[in-house]
């Protein structure tokens, strides 16, 4: 099975499009956000993992990445 981000480089290679008009991934704007309480805001992981339900430990891989 194909990942979106490879489908859409097989679709440039030939000339067309998938997805034109797809949402927006919600977990790219879920790190997006915990990007920002992270260095803009400057909760602590504990705090953002807490406010996002996820854990610490995955709040640390998002912002590290």
């Amino acid at each position: 099975m194909l990942g979106e981000a490879k489908a859409r480089e097989l679709c440039r290679e030939y000339g067309r499009e998938i997805l034109p008009n797809a949402p927006p991934d919600p977990r790219v704007e879920r790190n997006l956000r915990i990007e920002q309480l992270y260095f803009q805001d400057g909760l602590t992981q504990e705090a953002i993992a807490k406010r996002v339900g996820l854990s610490r430990v995955w709040v640390n891989r998002i912002i590290n990445r």
